[in-house]
This record gives structure tokens, sequence and C-alpha cells, in this order.
């Protein structure tokens, strides 16, 4: 079996951090080392991290760069990305510990979990891509195969996993998937969380539409992401999938409002807009 780090890049985390670690500290097979990049959290985020026995690093690194980060200091031969919001099933670390053994990277399928009736249509959007190789990347990497092809793109905010996906595919990386799942806690999920959220995302997802339009076009294309799935959940249940079709319709807004005006941009890592100043990337080890 592999070793495996764990990292996990967080911004002002503390509502779902400790249900994120304790789910680490209940594997079947523990993990070497759970890395905790940290922006420099306003809440409770650092003490959370060092409660469970995280390493914490602190940096002002976007994500793409906070995981590239976290790789780097880890000695473990696997590394695993999660976002604070997940939650692993108990199986996972050993499940990636030993199929990394005959594979470079590894998709770890994901499920939505959360409150309330725009919590179950995301759940049940997310279910119609799962098996879809144009939507799921990987998140588990043999950690000398990830620092090879430069781990994820620093420039790149939005798509990043989707990119590393490609380039692994063209230096024939050998491609594995478990079965145990990661639950993406959605909380109590809402149409103006949606557009919120998309419209982040849409602000600096332009970079990689520049550089990837044929793989753009099965991605986020709306016939794809927002007809595809209603249909399939309408013909099953049709009040959530009425719901999905909104909400799917909500997010692309948000996405296209974000990627026609939005002004960030990416510099060595950090997240900039027209009006912020710049930030020294600086990074604290903390113990």
């Amino acid at each position: 079996m592999e070793e495996l780090t764990i990292v996990i890049p967080t911004y002002n985390s503390s509502s779902t951090l400790d249900l994120c670690l304790d789910s680490i500290d209940r594997q079947t097979h523990p993990c070497e080392t759970v890395i905790v990049v940290d922006r420099f959290s306003l809440d409770h985020t650092p003490q959370i991290a060092k409660a469970h026995r995280a390493l914490l690093i602190q940096s002002y690194a976007n994500r793409s760069a906070a995981r590239n980060l976290g790789a780097q200091a880890s000695n473990s031969s696997g590394v695993l990305f999660v976002d604070s919001d997940m939650i692993l099933l108990p199986t996972l670390v050993e499940e990636c510990s030993r199929l990394l053994l005959d594979h470079d990277s590894l998709v770890v399928p994901e499920a939505s979990i959360g409150r309330g009736f725009w919590a179950s249509c995301k759940r049940l959007e997310r279910d119609t891509y799962l098996g879809n190789d144009s939507i799921e990347a990987p998140r588990c990497y043999r950690r000398k195969s990830f620092l090879a092809i430069g781990g994820y793109d620093e420039n790149l905010e939005a798509g990043e996993d989707w990119e590393l996906r490609q380039r692994s595919t063209r230096m024939s990386f050998k491609l594995g998937r478990t079965q145990s799942m990661l639950l993406h806690d959605e909380g109590k999920y809402s149409p103006y969380m949606a557009f919120r959220r998309e419209y982040a995302y849409g602000r600096t997802i332009r970079r990689y539409v520049r550089r990837n339009p044929s793989a753009t076009l099965k991605q986020i294309n709306p016939l794809i992401r927002v007809l595809d799935p209603s249909v399939k959940i309408m013909s099953k249940d049709i009040p959530h999938g009425l719901g999905v079709l909104v909400l799917r319709a909500v997010e692309f807004a948000g996405a296209g409002i974000g990627l026609l005006t939005g002004d960030a941009e990416i510099s060595n890592g950090t997240l900039r807009t027209n009006n912020s100043p710049k930030i020294r990337s600086n990074v604290q080890i903390c113990n």
C-alpha cells in the first residue's frame, strides 16, 4: 500500500472543516499526513486544523497554488486533494493507497449532500455525471507523477482540474477509479448561493476557455450541462427535474455574467482583481 497525504486548501472554512477532518480521522487505513493550506483565514479554521494535528501552511496562494504547495510539502508517495466541505467515506484512503500501486491518478466519484429541496436537486444533477469522462477529473495522484507534469496550473482558478486531466492524459498516465466516494456538503443550497458561486468561477474561467475551446464545448455546453440532466431527472421525478432546470439555468447565468464582466486575473498563484493590491505570496508553516 502506498502512503498517502491529504491536502486541503481552505479559507474561512470553520463551518465545514471539522467534519472533513473528522472523516479523515475515521478512515479504515490512516493517511500519513494531512496538510491544510490556508489563505490566512479570519475565522477559526487554523485552530480547527491544529486540533486535528494537521500540518498547517498559511499562504495567500489561490486554490491551485495551495494544492501544489501541499504536494511539495508532502513526503508521501501519493497525494489526495479534497476540499474543506467534503466528507470522505471510511474506506477511501485505504482504496486510494492500494490503487496507487498500479495507477498514476485516480478519479474519486463525488456525491452531493445537503438540506432542503435545492440540495436534493443538486444531488440528483451530480449523480448524472458519474462516469462522464468530460466532467469527472482525478483528485488522487502518485506524487512523483503529479510533480513531474508540474501539478495544477497556478494561473487557473477554475477548470484547473479538467486542464490537469487533459495534461496527464497526454502524458499517458494510467488512470484508475475508486468505488469509495467523496460527499460534497452543499449545506442549505439555494439558487442565490448557486448564482454567487458560479459567478465567482465565471470571472476566472476565461483563461481555461481560451486554452481549451474544444473541451469547453463538452464541459460547459448548456445543452449538455443544463438540458440533459434536467430531462433525465424529469423522466423519473418531474418536480426535481424542473428544479434542476431552474438551478442549472441560474448557475449558467451567474457563470456567463462572471465570464463577460469579470476582471479577475491571477499572478504567481495569487488571485487579484483590478481594484485589489498585489499581495506577496509569503508562506508560513505552523506547527
